[in-house]
């Protein structure tokens, strides 16, 4: 292996940590004393996926959130099972089955995204402007760079 292969694959190892340690520690952002959040990772993604999309099938929540259907299933059933989502047949397609936030789910899901934002941007506000503007694009590029390379 050369030189530069090995610095990228070392490279790539402390992306992954990091992007790992920062998903680890935002989750951790939505769990208080006050509100435990009682939803494993996944459920949580799916249902902020959920209250963005407002409506979807199980393959475009499958698209959105990377998760194969199948185990998808699974992160829905919990979901309803906490009265979090549910499950409704489409009104112009009897055969489709869409999926959606319920009240309950909606009141939860808003009020962790917005604890979420508040501490985010608090740490922001700890970033000079030009730390936080490089931030963005960086992480644009990274979604970019993964889309145009799929």
């Amino acid at each position: 292996m050369k030189k530069t292969d090995q610095d990228l694959n070392e490279m790539a190892g402390k992306v992954l940590g990091l992007s790992e340690e920062i998903g680890r520690m935002m989750h951790s952002f939505s769990d208080t004393p006050e509100v435990p959040l009682e939803l494993t990772h996944n459920q949580f993604m799916t249902a902020a996926y959920l209250q963005r999309l407002k409506t979807a099938t199980m393959t475009e929540l499958s698209e959105a959130t990377g998760v194969s259907a199948s185990a998808l299933t699974g992160v829905i059933d919990r979901l309803i099972e906490k009265d979090i989502a549910v499950r409704e047949r489409d009104m112009d397609d009897r055969r489709v089955v869409r999926i959606m936030l319920s009240k309950k789910g909606n009141l939860l899901i808003g009020e962790i995204v917005d604890r979420v934002r508040s501490k985010m941007a608090k740490l922001l506000e700890k970033m000079s402007p030009e730390d936080r503007t490089n931030l963005i694009g960086v992480l644009e590029r990274i979604i970019q760079t993964i889309k145009n390379n799929k």
